[in-house]
């Protein structure tokens, strides 16, 4: 919907059915790059539509709001991705968490015998935290079990299918593998299920079937549709699985369909929302169509076979044939288009008076997104929640800080340093267990937020217990557990080497790599701190004659994701030694500000099984 929080984007369904209505959940952000994304869902009588969207008190409108919110800094992917199961009036919700602190499958339960269901939503924390994508979870009535189907090495050359499973539908485990059978570069896969997510062995056998995309390169993929056999066992030898030669992805893309005979994918009037004062009398509606291509025509006037069916007509009415709305009354009316099979809901609202007259640039009200932060303490280096604020615009329009590059600035102040810090962006790092109060001002406008911080651990986020809180300057290996904070994995394997007391890295695919999490540290760390990072490891002599540079990626200052202008690769010695990299950081003109991650490119050319043992990776003043 233009103009309010799901304005950008509208992807990653997930569908289910119960109590008469399809829900429709999906993926949607304010930001214009695709990060920041929050969850909403949508529901219909029909699996065409049209639906109507989950506004936070009912269902429809033109004001959708999430059903969960992100809110940790705006440069992480975010929530969403959604599935869903329904199991004895219990709806069980299952999402994507991607953000500094990794990526992980949440867990939510509802009532799904309310019909307001997401007012009912109750959050567990993290079901699994993820090695894959996203999970597409189902129930086998036989089993008693919750199974996720996920891929590994996402839109890689080695990429695989990964099983999850759990017996209580809160706690996950990734149980199988397999690459056999499956094309390379395969990413975001489901598994067909009955309506409401179960599945029934006995007589949903022959109709299994999993999907998923593949095809090397954005934006050219292919989708396979694969029957599939589901069997209690236990379970593949993952890494030999790992080893095993999938399917070629052979470039076959369908050929373009010329214009003249694409189908019909949605027709749409120009505006989701007319706001128009009674006095305006009549105004015209504009429609468009759009093909499987996504390529937009305007519907001329006389075109025959389009259908409106406006739901109060004490608000305005529409003739047969007519592209034109005569205002009746005062209110706000849904009205439904229908062409070449496709339907599309938009709203009318007419007022007494001309309202949102003012310019966009003049400032009305700063408010809070949410009135209240809660952060448990001993979740303190993982969840770092941003305190967001709207400004409301004369004009009607609101602008969300921040959750997208901007040069506004907002100040904050009037809180206690001692219960909490904040960066310019409002990142909270909580220090002690406490309440505070926090004014935040924009254009002479204010507005105050409450951050509890906890010490009950029933408070916490990702409800993991007590996070261990990690030395990011100072990385040793010869420990267990140092590299369990590492988060965006990918194509690797990270184990503990109790022999060697090091940390043994397995390549797994193409492009092996990992993020140390800086941002997660107890307090932020200042690129200004550190002149020198030195990383030593031993190569083995058997590793591939490929395996042969490091390559560290930079996230610091205004770089917040990975960039090849801002990386320094160091040539390996492979000859089972261990030895050290230095690199002189204060030689580098970026190295300045924040520092939000490092990506660890181990081998920048490789091939599958090559190992690096890493002993330590520290920053030095």
């Amino acid at each position: 919907t233009h103009g309010s929080m799901d304005h950008f984007s509208n992807c990653d369904p997930g569908v289910v059915y119960f109590n008469g209505y399809y829900y429709l959940g999906y993926t949607s952000t304010l930001n214009s790059t695709g990060y920041c994304n929050n969850l909403f869902v949508a529901r219909s009588k029909n699996p065409d539509g049209p639906f109507e969207k989950w506004n936070g008190a009912g269902w429809g409108g033109y004001e959708p709001q999430p059903i969960v919110y992100y809110d940790e800094a705006w440069e992480g992917w975010g929530i969403g991705e959604p599935s869903f199961v329904e199991l004895n009036g219990t709806l069980y919700i299952y999402y994507t968490h991607t953000g500094a602190s990794g990526e992980y499958m949440m867990v939510a339960t509802a009532d799904a015998t309310n019909e307001n269901w997401p007012a009912t939503m109750k959050h567990h924390g993290v079901g699994v935290k993820k090695t894959t994508d996203s999970l597409d979870v189902k129930y086998v009535e036989e089993w008693g079990k919750f199974v996720g189907v996920a891929t590994g090495d996402r839109m890689g050359p080695s990429s695989w299918l990964g099983v999850y499973e759990s017996n209580d539908g809160y706690h996950f485990e990734l149980v199988d593998i397999t690459r056999e059978g499956t094309y390379s570069h395969l990413h975001n896969a489901g598994i067909s299920s009955r309506p409401n997510g179960h599945i029934r062995i006995t007589e949903d056998a022959d109709k299994l079937r999993v999907i998923y995309a593949y095809g090397e390169g954005w934006g050219t993929w292919n989708t396979r549709i694969q029957p599939i056999t589901l069997v209690l066992s236990n379970g593949n030898d993952m890494n030999a699985e790992r080893r095993k030669k999938c399917l070629s992805d052979e470039h076959l893309r369908a050929e373009l369909i010329p214009a003249e005979n694409r189908h019909i994918a949605m027709v749409r009037p120009k505006e989701d929302v007319y706001i128009y004062p009674l006095s305006k009398g009549d105004f015209p509606i504009q429609l468009f169509t759009y093909d499987t291509y996504f390529e937009k025509k305007s519907l001329p006037r006389n075109t025959e076979g389009i259908e409106f069916f406006v739901y109060d007509e004490s608000v305005i009415t529409l003739k047969p044939g007519s592209y034109r709305a005569t205002i009746v009354g005062v209110g706000t009316t849904g009205v439904e288009v229908r062409y070449a099979g496709c339907v599309y809901l938009f709203y009318v609202t007419i007022t007494e008076e001309p309202i949102n007259t003012g310019s966009a640039t003049t400032p009305v009200k700063l408010e809070p997104v949410m009135d209240t932060y809660t952060v448990y303490i001993g979740e303190r280096s993982i969840h770092r929640p941003q305190l967001r604020a709207r400004m409301w615009w004369a004009d009607g329009s609101f602008t969300e800080y921040y959750v997208d590059k901007s040069d506004t600035t907002i100040t904050y102040s009037d809180y206690d340093e001692a219960i909490i810090s904040l960066n310019d962006r409002g990142v909270i790092t909580p220090r002690k267990v406490g309440t505070t109060t926090v004014t935040l001002s924009y254009a002479g406008q204010t507005c105050r937020i409450k951050v509890v911080v906890s010490g009950d651990p029933a408070d916490g986020y990702y409800l993991l217990g007590d996070y261990a809180e990690v030395n990011y300057a100072n990385l040793d290996f010869s420990m267990p557990g140092t590299h369990t904070s590492f988060t965006g994995l990918h194509s690797a394997q990270l184990e503990h080497d109790a022999d060697k007391k090091a940390l043994k890295a397995t390549v797994t695919g193409g492009d092996p790599m990992f993020y140390i999490p800086c941002s997660r540290a107890a307090d932020p760390m200042k690129a200004e701190d550190y002149g020198t990072m030195e990383i030593t490891y031993m190569v083995p002599k058997e590793t591939s004659a490929q395996a042969r540079n490091l390559q560290v990626f930079f996230c610091v200052g205004q770089v917040t994701e990975a960039n090849a202008s801002y990386q320094v690769m160091s040539a390996l010695t492979c000859d089972g030694q261990y030895h050290t990299i230095q690199i002189n950081l204060s030689k580098l003109s970026y190295w300045k500000g924040d520092i939000h991650s490092l990506r660890i490119d181990f081998f920048d050319q490789c091939t599958v099984g090559d190992v690096i043992y890493i002993q330590s990776i520290q920053l030095l003043p």
